[in-house]
């Protein structure tokens, strides 16, 4: 007998006292849904809406007409007693035999006869020696089933579109959907307590956790759309380098297949860029960092690092797993110490003039971090030296995101030189799209926090200064450099982006959540979105004209201005290094230089003017000195007319209004004379 069947057997079983929903004959009991739908049906033949806002005459109504009725049509409080014992009892002996798992055992029961238990309670019913009945039959659910679930619809629809709920929001919304209806009545206060939002989230089988937020640049570019044009630029620019070709088998429908094969992997590269910090007072939550609390006291309290320096590391690799030589800019001035880069890392790729790995390069500026400037040197001391025979005819790719520092004409020009071409990723995608942030970096850091801990307290142990500093750097950086830069993790970042093999799996991983959110959306299209009501026949909210015309207007408006170089122009029209990208961003340079040349125009023209102010007014205050008579009461004669006061006044630092009258001048003049010690333009005048 199948686990439906056996259950619906202990179910027809009747009891001594008939239950809501439930006959003395044996019969198939009522199901909550059912009585759901019958209820909602008397609501909506009650006001003719649908919906919770009539729920009191509608239960009035419902009550009248279940009058010959022997068992209630509806009881919101709770789900039967027996009904819930027997489904607690049969899951949790089903699991005890081994017949079903605990998560299965749940979804039977509220598959076949609408009970919600937990897997957990099933668990823990299931681990005692004899399957007894609960202590209790679970939370009091009140709000019909069919109202919780178009509510759960909606807060699933809000997750979907990333929008935060908080255990505040999901009350509210609910107490909003009871609000003036007998089921509040049933509440304490007229409103949801603690109680109802735990059961709600089992009964839906939520949880609660950490919020990981998004930045709004990066949901709105993060999309399947930009991913697969990303996937068909690069592939189109490997196979116009001969790089790779294209896949004659390929399958657009199919996520195992691949577009091209990358024939030479080894000219195929990445690098990014991440910030080194000695400081250590900035918490870290990551599992690997927990540290033991060792009993009663133990408050967690650690002895930590603040300050010591700043810098950043540029890493990358090659598509079959070499590393590119490390690159590391120290910050807070134009100069480093030779100590500072002993015991640095190496790169994997072997120099073939040493046979060792290529050494990291050093640089340092305010900063501490790529400009364009250190861009262009990046390339001309970390990447062409590895390429030997790189040419225009034999060129080398590379994959990067969109820095400024990426896009300038020296280094665009240099790179169509060399025969180096750049491929840009989407704005804002990195953290989905570049192996760097997906598996090295998230390696390295953890690893390297744990380094600095170590580091200190080995200062600690040797009588050392107990602080770290740029000193300490390369210690500390070295070891987690070369795990994370492995040639293991290397090969797992690029298959983790779909570029070696070339499966585009970002791509489709972006599919599959966005059918799945709007799946989850489409689910809540009963719910009233622009008012936060729920109705049964509730109408899916419709953009007006304007709003689609303002949000096309939004589009368009992302440019931030003609003059700047904006990796959201180019990324998806082709290499960077392309005649016609490179071209676009020649005309953006002009355009930025004359922009420039303009702004130091406008301000000598202003030096010149302010100049020339300055001399009018020194003529005023020249000639006010021969007309100006003070009395022993510091009176004003009238010999100085309005342009004299303006000339006196600002020759001793003051600067009049332009519609100030000449009484008003007269008296500032007059308050500033009459100050003690206070000087006038040609000396002490009291």
């Amino acid at each position: 007998m199948d686990e439906g069947s056996l259950l619906d057997t202990e179910l027809r079983t009747p009891s001594k006292t008939p239950c809501p929903g439930q006959t003395l004959s044996g019969s198939s009991p009522l199901h909550p849904q059912d009585l759901t739908t019958h209820f909602t049906t008397e609501i909506e033949a009650a006001d003719g809406m649908g919906g919770l806002d009539s729920l009191a005459s509608a239960s009035e109504a419902c009550a009248t007409n279940s009058k010959a009725a022997s068992p209630p049509l509806f009881t919101p409080s709770k789900t039967s007693r027996d009904i819930y014992v027997t489904c607690y009892k049969w899951a949790a002996q089903a699991v005890k035999d081994e017949l079903l798992s605990t998560r299965d055992a749940s979804a039977a029961i509220a598959r076949k006869h609408g009970v919600t238990i937990h897997y957990s309670t099933i668990a823990r019913a299931a681990s005692k020696i004899t399957v007894a009945s609960p202590a209790k039959a679970g939370r009091a659910t009140f709000i019909p089933a069919s109202a919780e679930k178009k509510l759960a619809e909606f807060i699933a629809a809000l997750r979907a579109l990333k929008i935060p709920v908080y255990k505040h929001t999901v009350c509210t919304y609910a107490n909003q959907m009871i609000e003036g209806t007998v089921v509040a009545g049933k509440f304490k206060h007229g409103v949801v307590n603690n109680n109802w939002y735990y059961g709600f989230l089992e009964r839906q089988d939520w949880k609660t956790g950490n919020q990981r937020p998004l930045e709004l640049a990066r949901g709105k570019w993060c999309t399947a759309e930009n991913m697969k044009k990303h996937y068909q630029v690069t592939a189109e620019a490997l196979v116009s380098a001969k790089l790779a070709v294209w896949n004659p088998d390929f399958v657009e429908d199919d996520p195992q297949s691949c577009m091209i094969h990358i024939m030479k992997p080894e000219r195929l590269l990445s690098f990014d860029e991440t910030r080194l910090t000695m400081d250590m007072t900035d918490g870290s939550k990551s599992k690997a960092e927990r540290i033991v609390n060792a009993g009663e006291g133990d408050e967690g309290e650690v002895l930590v690092n603040k300050g010591g320096g700043v810098a950043s590391a540029i890493g990358g690799s090659t598509s079959t797993g070499e590393s590119l030589p490390a690159c590391i800019v120290f910050g807070g001035a134009d100069s480093f110490l030779a100590d500072w880069t002993v015991g640095a890392p190496v790169s994997t790729r072997i120099d073939p003039s040493t046979g060792r790995g290529y050494p990291t390069t050093f640089y340092a500026n305010k900063k501490g971090g790529m400009t364009h400037a250190l861009c262009l040197q990046y390339f001309q001391n970390n990447i062409r030296p590895i390429f030997p025979g790189c040419s225009v005819e034999n060129p080398v790719a590379v994959i990067c995101d969109g820095h400024g520092s990426h896009l300038s004409c020296e280094l665009l020009a240099y790179c169509r030189e060399e025969g180096i071409i750049i491929i840009l990723r989407p704005p804002h995608t990195t953290s989905i799209s570049q192996g760097e942030d997906v598996v090295n970096f998230p390696v390295f850091k953890p690893d390297f926090r744990v380094a600095k801990a170590h580091r200190l307290v080995d200062k600690l142990k040797s009588g050392q200064p107990p602080y770290l500093s740029n000193a300490d750097l390369m210690a500390v950086t070295t070891p987690a450099w070369h795990k994370a830069f492995s040639v293991e993790n290397n090969l797992k970042a690029w298959a983790r982006i779909g570029i070696k093999p070339f499966t585009r799996c970002v791509y489709w991983e972006l599919v599959r959540k966005e059918k799945a959110a709007e799946k989850t959306v489409a689910k809540a299209e009963g719910v009233n979105l622009e008012v936060l009501t729920f109705g049964f026949k509730g109408k899916a909210r419709k953009e007006t004209q304007e709003e689609e015309e303002e949000e096309e207007g939004e589009e368009a408006g992302t440019g931030r201005g003609k003059s700047r170089v904006s990796s959201s122009l180019f990324w998806d029209k082709g290499p960077m290094t392309s005649d016609a990208s490179f071209a676009a961003v020649e005309q953006v340079a002009k355009e930025k230089q004359r922009a420039a040349e303009g702004t130091v125009a406008r301000k000598r023209q202003a030096a010149a003017k302010e100049l020339e102010r300055s001399a009018k007014y020194q003529k005023l205050a020249e000639r006010a000195q021969e007309k100006l008579q003070v009395t022993r009461n510091h009176v004003i004669h009238a010999k100085l007319v309005k342009d004299d006061l303006v000339g006196v006044l600002r020759a001793m630092g003051e600067t009049p209004a332009a519609t100030a009258r000449k009484g008003d001048l007269e008296e500032l003049l007059q308050k500033l004379l009459g100050q003690p010690g206070s000087w006038g333009p040609f000396g002490h005048i009291m």
